[in-house]
């Protein structure tokens, strides 16, 4: 019996000292795994001089686009200087205006 008692002793720490020892085989792939996709994140996609290019570019064709629409935005004239509009004597649009100082 205490043969017994040895034996299933020995075979769960061997199993114990597997699934440890697969356990940290896994920590480890994951941790190498992590590493060269920092590694690859430092060189690629959070570089220096990738982002600061990309920076000015987009900044370049923001401007580019504000000119352009700056530039198809039609000149608008103030109504309040037309005479046509706005009587000069009160400031009221014509249809509404009482003063009858408008000479058409």
């Amino acid at each position: 019996k205490l043969q017994e008692q040895a034996s299933s002793v020995t075979v769960s720490k061997r199993e114990e000292w597997k699934a440890k020892s697969k356990y940290k085989a896994e920590v480890g792939k994951v941790q190498r795994k992590l590493s060269r996709y920092e590694e690859i994140k430092m060189k690629g996609e959070r570089n220096q001089v990738f982002m600061e290019t990309y920076d000015s570019v987009i900044d370049k064709l923001n401007d580019m686009v504000f000119q352009m629409t700056q530039e198809s935005i039609p000149p608008s004239s103030d109504r309040r200087s037309d005479p046509l509009i706005m009587c000069q004597a009160c400031g009221h649009v014509l249809t509404v205006c009482k003063c009858n100082a408008v000479d058409l």
